[in-house]
């Protein structure tokens, strides 16, 4: 019986992979790719994910490559040499310049990061040529205030894509833009953060006048205050937990929209819960002392600019 129709017997892992070595040793990418396809489909495994994915490089589909990679990811990065080498082009490919400088740090030789970092640079230097394309994507952060919810994300996914130096300009936009809800200017700085850019920026953040330091970013939201906070917040018990849930999303929303300034703002992590957790009882606390009522305003700020995300 002619090896080619090995594949219409039942599915059986073993006999998939030796077909697919038989069409790739022949060069036969899209029928390689069929049956290791099928294998994956029957035993998942990091490998074949690398040869399904390399095999989609080599067809050309370097989109549907990294959505594939994009299920093995943090294994991808584990390896540190060519396999992580590997996933990194495919994000530059895709333009997630930002993100493949972000996981730099996973590559284990100065020569792998030297060559990718060059790689990057050349990439983006390329996609800065197109002056109009440039400024048609700057353009698009001036949407942001009038856009709606959905088209808002569609724009920071956008903006992510940018090659560094576009990044920073759009940025600096966004920060100064009174009008731009606060989760799109933390969204923006905390991808950032990882980089540690040189560069201080001016941000209009809750009605102030304030200087981010970009090089001194939080890595997220998590900072002491927040921790705090959840410490506390863990150590009550509370009997419901869909209410502790509930507790936990909005308290890291509020951090989340505090970004990267949260530990200025919390500065009495046990007011911060009291207040939250009445507010979920549907009180206000009796007491009307300073450090209260400073807390219930930012709160109520917060709150305000969760609604605007919602409407």
């Amino acid at each position: 019986m002619p090896k080619d129709n090995v594949i219409k017997f039942p599915k059986n892992f073993e006999t998939l992979i030796d077909q697919g070595n038989h069409f790739f040793d022949e060069s036969k990418w899209h029928r390689a790719y069929e049956c290791y396809y099928q294998a994956y489909e029957l035993r998942p495994t990091f490998s074949l994910n690398y040869l399904l994915s390399i095999l989609l490089s080599k067809m050309g589909e370097f989109g549907e490559a990294l959505a594939l990679t994009k299920e093995y990811s943090e294994e991808y990065l584990q390896h540190g040499s060519e396999c992580t080498f590997y996933y990194l082009q495919l994000l530059v490919k895709h333009r997630d310049f930002i993100l493949a400088r972000r996981d730099l740090k996973n590559l284990r030789t100065a020569k792998l990061i030297n060559v990718l970092t060059a790689y990057i640079q050349m990439q983006e230097q390329k996609m800065m040529r197109h002056e109009v394309q440039m400024q048609a994507k700057l353009r698009q952060v001036y949407a942001l205030v009038n856009a709606t919810p959905a088209e808002q994300l569609h724009i920071i996914a956008e903006i992510k894509r940018l090659p560094l130096a576009v990044y920073l300009q759009a940025l600096t936009v966004v920060l100064q833009n009174d009008w731009i809800n606060p989760l799109y200017k933390s969204e923006l700085l905390s991808y950032i953060a990882p980089l540690a850019v040189k560069q201080k920026l001016a941000f209009n953040w809750f009605g102030q006048v304030k200087t981010v330091d970009l090089a001194t970013l939080p890595s997220d939201f998590r900072v002491i205050s927040y921790q705090t906070v959840w410490t506390q917040l863990t150590n009550m018990a509370l009997d419901d937990p869909i209410i502790l849930l509930q507790i936990q999303q909005e308290l890291d929303l509020q951090f989340i929209l505090l970004y990267p300034f949260a530990d200025e703002v919390v500065q009495a992590p046990a007011v911060w819960l009291d207040e939250l957790l009445l507010k979920y009882e549907g009180q206000t606390a009796d007491t009307g002392d300073k450090v209260h009522l400073q807390v219930r305003r930012w709160q109520d700020k917060i709150e305000a600019y969760i609604a605007e995300l919602n409407m």
